[in-house]
């Protein structure tokens, strides 16, 4: 196994930063994730399956066309596909010739390969049992790729220097938000091998000139459009430049430059400390062709500060947006159910509410009296029909 399943769709941080009418600080962070796990498993048993992000082998008929429908979505990643053949080993499908639908779950093969004497394929074999090692779900933390950098002779490259480089990595989601590292050339072409990362549809590096780059002199506010910075080397108005790193990183547009002071056209989202580094803002210089995420290594020529041809020449993103977002309806139905969990514990019979079916009388929780007198459904009714268009719909 790779990955390592989370424990809830949403977690303890996400919880408390929720607007809520109970105060939580009689709970601990741990004791507010057990809720959460608590939960997500009333979730898990509303929708007869789970959905958090777990690796699995499906077993799946060859359909005797190159498609095959795997009927788990969404995908993260996958590790093989192979034939199953009783007594032996059967042959392995390529997974670098295979295009995935990581939302439906579809595969689409490429290569032909041969199989069992009947010649030679580029579809699943009719009715053949195969094999799929896949991981699917929600939760998953993608990881951008490592590399190494080096030199190489050509032509029409970059001006010999020091430059800012990152490299991401590309699902059908998003991009992950890789660091930034300074490097040099002598001869303007690199080329960076890059280990592929399972889930990676592509890569994409990043490049700005180093030659600016310098740091805060003075700790800086939220709000702050007036920056101290060691130097200001050629940068001028109308350049983007990133502040800081991580979670702090924001891109602003220089607006004045003065001798060791930037003023921005719009004020800082972040505060941000002494020695902040200051860059150029990286822009999209190169892109993999579509891979399946193999083992094999593959290189990056980086000979130009442009994007490709036919590519939009993109800014570094600062923010990680390459996982499967987990459905609102199932964060919200997590919520209400680690709520009323909460309302149960700390027996809030003020906020009891009714619902009269046939002369029954049943109760539960809510978060406010409300003024209708008819109070609200029940915290688990308004959590199921939440869940209804992600349930598992079984035909007997």
């Amino acid at each position: 196994m790779f990955l390592t399943t989370p424990t809830s769709y949403l977690t303890a941080a996400q919880f408390q930063a929720m607007p809520l009418d109970y105060d939580l600080s009689t709970y601990t962070t741990p004791q507010i994730q057990d809720l959460l796990n608590r939960a997500s498993g009333k979730v898990d048993s509303i929708l007869r399956r789970s959905l958090l992000a777990k690796e699995r082998v499906i077993r799946e008929l060859g359909s005797g066309t190159n498609r095959l429908e795997l009927k788990a979505s969404p995908v993260i990643y996958i590790k093989k596909v192979q034939i199953v053949v009783p007594g032996s080993t059967g042959p392995l499908i390529p997974i670098d010739q295979i295009l995935i639908d990581y939302t439906s779950g579809s595969l689409l093969e490429y290569t032909p390969f041969y199989f069992n004497g009947q010649g030679y394929f580029s579809r699943f074999p009719d009715g053949i049992p195969i094999d799929v090692t896949v991981a699917t779900g929600y939760g998953y933390v993608y990881s951008s790729p490592t590399y190494t950098l080096v030199d190489t002779n050509g032509s029409n490259g970059l001006a010999p220097g020091s430059y800012n480089i990152a490299i991401s990595t590309k699902t059908m989601w998003g991009e992950t938000n890789p660091v930034v590292k300074q490097v040099s050339t002598t001869t303007g072409n690199m080329i960076a091998t890059i280990n592929p990362t399972l889930g990676g549809y592509l890569y994409r590096a990043y490049i700005s000139s180093a030659a600016n780059n310098t740091a805060l002199t003075g700790a800086s506010v939220i709000g702050a459009t007036t920056f101290d910075v060691g130097s200001v080397g050629t940068i001028k108005v109308g350049d983007t430049l990133l502040f800081d790193a991580g979670a702090n990183a924001e891109y602003l547009t220089v607006a004045s430059v003065n001798p060791g002071i930037l003023t921005t056209t719009s004020p800082a989202l972040y505060a941000h400390a002494i020695g902040a580094a200051v860059i150029e803002q990286p822009v999209l210089c190169a892109e993999s062709p579509f891979t399946a995420y193999g083992a094999n290594a593959l290189q990056l020529i980086i000979t130009s500060i442009n994007a490709p041809p036919g590519v939009w020449q993109d800014a570094l993103s600062l923010s990680d947006t390459s996982a499967a977002p987990v459905p609102y309806a199932i964060i919200e139905a997590t919520r209400i159910l680690a709520l009323s969990m909460i309302y149960e514990q700390n027996n809030l019979a003020n906020r009891g509410v009714y619902m009269m079916r046939t002369n029954r009388k049943e109760v539960s929780w809510k978060s406010t009296e409300g003024t209708s007198g008819k109070g609200t459904p029940l915290m688990e009714v308004q959590a199921a029909e939440m869940l209804k268009p992600y349930k598992l719909q079984a035909i007997f």
